[in-house]
């Protein structure tokens, strides 16, 4: 690149067309080859390095060179990020700031987000979706559903990623960038959707999945896993069993501080844990979501994976809760809220705008517990001081998820 006399000035956007350089990988196995078994010529491998232009906030909808970015990048098959570490009041910054950890968020983000619009025009009209409500898709192998499908595989949408899941993230990302209209646009498409017939898309999970012991809400579900293994997987940590192992709640912890301002006696979602006492008499809440079998005399193998041996990703009660904080209407916010704890057996009076701050928090930590949006929750509203953690203040660090071990080396 640097013989190709690419341009170099010193404003935004400098680079439209890619430059690219080809670079001769050399290797000392193919001269001993060579003396082996002479060849007419050796012929080494190459790398073409393609120098695409900057990216900026907003590219995936066209902001800068956006388009032309992306464009651009999908032909490459990896990705080099050369970000700026230094700073020169004679060299601009598109941004006007020097952050090279930022630069390199934008661009991740972007492409995310540049994905996503790319999967919700691929689903769009083509998801069975469109045809069939999740339930049916969830019995299309029983006749009685009139389900009509080209490939099995199409089966089970809220285990495959689909249209509504895409919408689903794009207002969680939508929300954690602070972007609170678009996150409110992505949630209420989620939440008024209907089938072809007219009839609700989804609902929020009540009384009929948790008596019916579907304690990870499936009915709900707009994407999540199915483990068949997830028994041996979980093992005793949040098992009904007695050992030392079980992780549980103290009752008062279950009562003051994780159903704060709810009553334990109304809210079904307290029966998602196992409150029974143990042999020395003292009641120990454990979460029931996970403590799932992994096989059935009684239960078909398509019931015990759909319903049962579910791990949820995005839920409805997510959408709702995005769509009650990025409103700005708070007759609208208290309308949605109102039909939300409905669904929990709970009759709930209009909110003030801070009380509803409050509740929201709230709702986060009872209602996704064991699910993980608590965390990124707290993340993204910068919170200095979590449930249950009284050692210190919570800094940037503890935020940042460490690499996982098996990440940490090369292959």
């Amino acid at each position: 690149i640097t013989k190709a006399g690419a341009e170099m000035a010193n404003y935004p956007f400098a680079t439209i067309d890619p430059n690219v350089g080809m670079v001769e990988v050399p290797d000392k196995r193919l001269a001993r080859i060579d003396e082996i078994v002479p060849a007419k010529k050796i012929v080494h491998t190459t790398f073409e390095f393609t120098d695409i232009a900057g990216i900026v906030k907003g590219a995936s909808k066209g902001e800068g060179l956006g388009n032309k970015f992306l464009e651009n990048i999908r032909q490459t098959d990896a990705i080099v990020h050369v970000v700026r570490a230094f700073d020169d009041d004679n060299i601009t910054h598109v941004t006007g700031r020097v952050d090279p950890i930022d630069d390199i968020d934008t661009i991740n983000l972007e492409l995310v987000l540049a994905d996503l619009d790319a999967a919700e025009k691929l689903f769009k009209d083509h998801d069975p979706l469109f045809e069939y409500n999740f339930n049916e898709l969830d019995n299309y192998y029983n006749s009685s559903y009139n389900v009509d499908l080209e490939d099995e595989y199409l089966g089970f949408r809220r285990f495959r990623f689909n249209y509504y899941a895409v919408k689903a993230l794009q207002a969680r990302i939508y929300m954690y960038l602070g972007k609170k209209s678009e996150a409110y646009s992505g949630a209420m498409e989620v939440i008024n959707a209907v089938d072809k017939k007219g009839s609700k898309m989804l609902d929020l999970a009540g009384a009929a999945d948790i008596n019916a012991n579907h304690f990870a809400l499936p009915s709900e579900c707009i994407l999540a896993l199915s483990n068949s293994d997830i028994e041996d997987n979980i093992g005793t940590s949040t098992s009904s069993s007695n050992t030392t192992t079980v992780l549980y709640l103290t009752e008062s912890q279950f009562e003051k501080d994780l159903f704060a301002g709810q009553s334990v006696a109304i809210n079904n979602r307290v029966y998602l844990w196992n409150r029974t006492q143990d042999l020395q008499g003292n009641i120990k809440p454990k979460l029931k979501k996970y403590d799932q079998p992994e096989s059935s005399s009684s239960t078909s193998l398509e019931v015990l994976s759909s319903q049962y041996q579910v791990i949820p990703l995005i839920r409805l009660s997510e959408m709702y809760l995005i769509a009650m904080e990025s409103t700005t209407s708070l007759d609208e916010a208290n309308r949605l809220y109102s039909i939300y704890m409905t669904a929990r057996n709970v009759v709930a009076g209009p909110l003030t705008q801070e009380t509803l701050t409050t509740e929201i928090l709230r709702e986060y930590r009872r209602e996704f517990f064991g699910e993980g949006q608590m965390f990124y929750t707290y993340k993204r509203l910068g919170t200095k001081s979590m449930l249950w953690k009284t050692d210190r203040e919570v800094t940037e660090e503890d935020y940042v998820v460490p690499l996982p071990s098996s990440e940490q080396k090369g292959n």
